[in-house]
């Protein structure tokens, strides 16, 4: 990681995601920046919000679905970042 950088937002926004998105956090664990992940989770009804609990990430749980859009601009309204990646849980980034 490069001193003083600013860590990458990435941004998920998830929808009963259980199967794919522990995979997807694993991945981004193994990067070389730093990054700050924040999901939107839209009233999932399986495990999704129990495994994002289970890493360091920023959660944000919706009571209904509010959609793919609003939970990224959701997500992208904190202005700590330079640089965002919008994700889907079914991502697997390889290490860089």
């Amino acid at each position: 990681m490069k001193t003083g950088q600013a860590p990458v937002l990435v941004s998920l926004v998830t929808h009963n995601e259980e199967l794919f998105l522990a995979r997807c956090l694993d991945s981004l664990k193994n990067q070389t920046v730093e990054v700050r992940v924040k999901i939107f989770d839209n009233a999932s009804q399986d495990a999704t919000r129990d495994i994002a609990r289970s890493f360091a990430v920023e959660l944000y749980e919706s009571g209904k679905n509010c959609g793919y859009s609003l939970g990224n601009n959701h997500n992208l309204t904190d202005p700590n970042f330079e640089t965002a990646l919008l994700l889907n849980a079914d991502v697997v980034l390889c290490s860089d």
